[in-house]
């Protein structure tokens, strides 16, 4: 009888602890900028940007092709995600995410995409994905996390941020 209990025990821990991580083609998040700018222009700004913002930019930046205005990187952000699951306070995270830059004149297209949110490893136990599970883990992260990054690239991309001025010394 003992051993039953703690299989049946075992089990319930084992799966209160499985995460359901959304689809991949469901977890990402888009917008298009105005910027008075040309392609170039907002090409070189946004790669300094990433240059700037990556721990290895080498191993971050998976595409950038200045004829086609793209450029795509693979980052990750120390972030904590409001609400939802993911907002309990034992959760300490990163969230991981695909970059997707397509630069046109006067315009920006930027996609996160792939995005997962990843607890940190702790003592023994590996990072373990933790979300997003659903639409509103997603919103949560975009709001909490993605939309001041955004505010970060937007500036650097119109040419404001202090990081990406070229004549400002």
């Amino acid at each position: 009888m003992s051993i039953r209990l703690f299989l049946v025990f075992s089990l319930i821990i084992f799966l209160g602890n499985c995460i359901s991580v959304m689809r991949i083609e469901d977890r990402q998040t888009q917008s298009v900028i105005d910027v008075k700018a040309k392609k170039d222009e907002i090409f070189d700004r946004a790669l300094i940007w990433i240059s700037k913002r990556a721990t290895d930019s080498n191993h971050s930046i998976k595409i950038k092709d200045k004829v086609e205005g793209r450029i795509i990187a693979r980052l990750g952000i120390l972030c904590k995600p409001s609400g939802g699951m993911m907002s309990n306070t034992s959760y300490a995270g990163r969230i991981d995410f695909n970059l997707d830059i397509t630069a046109k004149d006067n315009k920006a297209r930027i996609i996160f995409d792939d995005i997962i949110a990843l607890q940190l490893a702790q003592g023994n136990r590996p990072e373990q994905p933790v979300g997003p599970e659903d639409k509103t883990d997603l919103e949560n992260i975009d709001k909490t996390c993605l939309v001041p990054l955004k505010k970060e690239l937007t500036a650097a991309i119109e040419g404001t941020a202090a990081n990406t001025k070229k004549d400002d010394f």
